[in-house]
């Protein structure tokens, strides 16, 4: 029973990993591409040529962040995964 929150870590870990290159890509295409040619759904403006920067700067530091708690989340699920096969259940420490 122990082990599902090890499991609804795991899978937490991964839906951050999704967000996290989703965020990451979508700022890398911000900085690159000019905000007359961003597909519609990214928010194009006709006739400006400048990058919108604050939108690709938040973009990359979110997705810096949700990477780091994705890599966080692993962790945690990997430890308790690992102390779950130390100690059969009612064997640990302290139980």
């Amino acid at each position: 029973m122990a082990r599902s929150g090890s499991t609804g870590m795991r899978v937490a870990g991964f839906v951050l990993l999704i967000g996290a290159i989703l965020l990451l890509a979508t700022g890398l295409v911000y900085f690159a591409v000019a905000a007359d040619k961003l597909p519609s759904f990214l928010g194009r403006l006709s006739g400006v040529t400048v990058h919108r920067t604050k939108r690709a700067t938040a973009a990359v530091v979110l997705g810096g962040i949700a990477l780091i708690a994705s890599i966080v989340a692993f962790s945690v699920s990997y430890r308790r995964a690992s102390s779950e096969a130390s100690f059969p259940e009612g064997d640990a420490p302290g139980a």
